[in-house]
């Protein structure tokens, strides 16, 4: 079959396209096509996903109104490159966006900011459907069927290729485009210039789509408790430090040393965004000092023990997409073998809420998913992969995956090839389809390497993975007759019975720290500490926060992790935590 593939991809890229185009079609639906699988010498190409083209694009900061594009506009330029790229031809391009059968969107934070209210939105739905927008942008009406669209999270468009994949491997479709964007800065900065800016970019973003249904939806949901949302843990900078300080405890490392540790990481990152201006936000190569130290130019504190240079930024205009269809498509389409890279194994798992964790720092759903992707790729993870773009919003999301998965990074290069979330950008829940879209440059150029793709979602909550290699599929799974898929449900009851960590409703008394931060405000003035910790009396789990200025400060200061502390619960549920006058350490 490779001799074939190569054989027709030569063909296909002569003058002789449309004989080219009814042999593969003949083959593909023949008698001698079944012997091959049979034989088990091949896996049906009707059945095999590969993803044929990519594009990203990163609109340059501050961009007029007028010129700057739309979320729909900025997903149809991607989608465009990711056509050029898989046929090299520009009106080649124009037809294979028409004839693609089916359109998956990312959902963007984008859409849920502009439909706020003024003056924290711009009171705009941009599209009742995306999908269907996206297609209709570039001449392909696409059926509402097979129109769809992820729910939040960071995990989504990794695991919307792997939920294609499958949708292509059953046939339903044969081929479907991949996109999502954010475009929050060009939003955000004309809604900051009053009202009749953000009137204007209603007007210019909206469409109207008269009788048209939502699209499909797809993926998990991750929706804070009652408990996570009263103490502030609903957003994630205030929830990630909790992880990190819990993690640090573990290893035993005062503040100053871990976070030295993870500056040196993140410095690494930022040097290759930096190489990368054409699609990094923030192409600029930032030394250890300088994005640990909250005093260096432009940084601050945000939530203890992260300064601004360690977090993910998502109020940026960026957007990428990719095209998937089954070999047998790719063939028939012409587009040539070299273009194709195979999603070898993959993987999807959710854990469980954040207090009810054993360890804060630890994930098993990530350990799972790790396990998984091995056996549905047949590759090890150390051994047989070369490159890897791991989901990076904070440090402590990279240091909880390389170990569960049993990854050493001697250097950020190993662990990214973007330059991560606070550098390349955090577009939202699509940044890892940025990561494909290098990925498969990468591959295409070291033919026979293979590369993972991680993508986390949540308060490390929702966990996606793909390996991806030019190696055809039926090398990796000799005896495969099709592409399959195992069903993340029968991994994921597992999960569900593993163990848990009791919650106090109404925790009080005496209990010792098990992690902390303190947040701030824009300003950088502490704001608010929240604590995670166990009651000395019953051993449950409790959130607790602390506005006291001074007891703030003291946990910048020291080090806090297994002192005690006071903890008293009103009528609504709010936990707060205080000093005694003795402090001890466990």
């Amino acid at each position: 079959f490779a001799l074939l593939q190569r054989s027709l991809s030569k063909l296909i890229s002569s003058e002789q396209d449309i004989e080219a185009s009814d042999f593969i079609d003949n083959f593909c639906r023949s008698d001698q096509r079944k012997k091959f699988i049979s034989g088990g010498t091949m896996a049906d190409p009707e059945t095999v996903p590969v993803i044929v083209g990519v594009g990203r694009f990163t609109q340059r900061k501050g961009v007029a109104i007028d010129d700057a594009y739309s979320p729909i506009d900025i997903m149809a330029r991607t989608c465009r490159e990711a056509a050029q790229n898989a046929t090299n031809s520009y009106y080649k391009a124009i037809h294979l966006l028409k004839s693609v059968e089916a359109v998956a969107v990312v959902q963007s934070a984008t859409e849920t900011r502009a439909k706020r209210n003024f003056p924290t939105g711009a009171d705009c739905t941009i599209s009742p459907n995306w999908p269907k927008s996206l297609g209709k942008s570039f001449g392909n009406d696409i059926a509402g069927d097979r129109c769809f669209q992820t729910y939040d999270g960071g995990n989504s468009s990794q695991m919307l290729i792997n939920e294609m994949a499958e949708k292509i491997a059953n046939g339903e479709f044969s081929s479907v485009i991949v996109s999502g964007c954010e475009v929050l800065s060009t939003l955000l900065k004309n809604v900051s210039e009053g009202k009749d800016q953000a009137d204007y970019l209603r007007s210019k973003w909206s469409e109207e789509m008269k009788d048209c249904t939502p699209p499909r939806r797809i993926g998990p949901t991750y929706v804070s408790t009652e408990k996570e949302t009263l103490h502030g843990l609903n957003v994630p900078v205030r929830a990630y430090p909790l992880m990190e300080q819990s993690y640090r405890g573990e290893l035993g490392l005062s503040v100053a040393e871990h976070m030295e540790k993870q500056s040196l990481l993140f410095s690494q990152f930022s040097q290759i965004a930096a190489e990368q201006p054409e699609h990094s936000w923030f192409p600029v190569s930032r030394s250890m000092s300088e994005i640990a130290s909250p005093s260096s130019a432009g940084n601050k504190w945000v939530g203890f023990p992260y300064t601004k240079y360690h977090c993910a930024v998502m109020n940026v205009d960026q957007s990428a997409s990719v095209i998937i269809m089954s070999e047998a498509q790719a063939l028939r389409v012409g587009i040539p073998a070299s273009k194709w890279v195979y999603l070898h194994g993959c993987a999807d798992t959710y854990e469980k809420e954040l207090l009810k964790r054993p360890k804060l720092h630890r994930s098993p759903a990530m350990k799972i998913m790790g396990e998984e992707l091995e056996k549905s790729s047949n590759l090890n993870l150390v051994r047989d992969i070369k490159y890897r773009d791991i989901y990076s919003c904070f440090p402590i999301a990279v240091s909880v995956l390389t170990n569960e998965l049993g990854i050493v990074g001697k250097h950020g290069s190993d662990l990214t090839l973007t330059g991560g979330l606070p550098y390349h950008g955090g577009p939202g829940s699509n940044y890892s389809l940025h990561g494909v879209a290098a990925l498969v440059s990468r591959l295409r150029a070291d033919r026979g390497s293979f590369g993972l793709i991680t993508a986390n979602g949540g308060l490390i909550s929702k966990h996606s993975g793909g390996i991806y290699g030019t190696t055809p599929y039926s090398v990796t799974h000799p005896n495969a007759s099709r592409w399959t898929r195992k069903d993340p449900r029968l991994y994921q009851e597992y999960l569900n019975e593993g163990p848990e960590v009791p919650v106090s409703t109404a925790p009080a008394g005496m209990g010792r720290l098990e992690s902390y931060t303190v947040i701030h405000k824009g300003n950088g003035k502490e704001y608010r500490a929240i604590c995670i910790g166990r009651l000395n009396d019953s051993n449950e789990r409790f959130v607790a926060i602390c506005n006291d200025d001074k007891l703030m400060k003291r946990l910048k200061e020291e080090d806090y992790l297994g002192h005690e502390v006071h903890v008293a619960t009103n009528d609504s549920g709010l936990s707060t935590f205080s000093e005694r006058v003795v402090r001890s350490s466990l």
